[in-house]
């Protein structure tokens, strides 16, 4: 399992999630998702889960495992590409935060399912 979102209070306080692929705070305003800097108390630990994600992603490609192993980091585009590779071939879970009574992160798991989950017709 990877951890694609780290939630933005717990329980009853939950009021967003930070998106550990784009590096930003993703909150409700107005009853749509706005994105925000990261709050300064989440940081350590949202430094620690986007390693994680993107060692995560690195290792399910030798040539991008190699790049991240000399450069220390992984763009976007490649983050994204080898995330979609390892949940195709079921070497990755996705865990992300959501709440459809607060309509907090229902629209960025729909667009995983969207984007990032293999259709019907790429598995066997």
């Amino acid at each position: 399992m990877v951890a694609l979102h780290l939630p933005i209070g717990e329980e009853s306080g939950f009021r967003g999630f930070v998106d550990l692929v784009k590096m930003k705070a993703v909150t409700l305003a107005g009853n749509k998702p706005a994105e925000a800097d990261i709050p300064g108390d989440l940081a350590e630990r949202v430094k620690e889960y986007r390693e994680k994600l993107v060692e995560a992603a690195a290792e399910t490609d030798d040539d991008l495992l190699a790049k991240y192993l000399e450069e220390g980091s992984l763009g976007e585009a490649e983050m994204l590409k080898a995330l979609r590779a390892g949940i195709t071939q079921g070497k990755l879970m996705p865990v992300v935060c959501a709440a459809a009574s607060k309509s907090i992160g229902v629209h960025a798991l729909l667009d995983l399912i969207v984007d990032e989950l293999p259709s019907p017709a790429e598995r066997a």
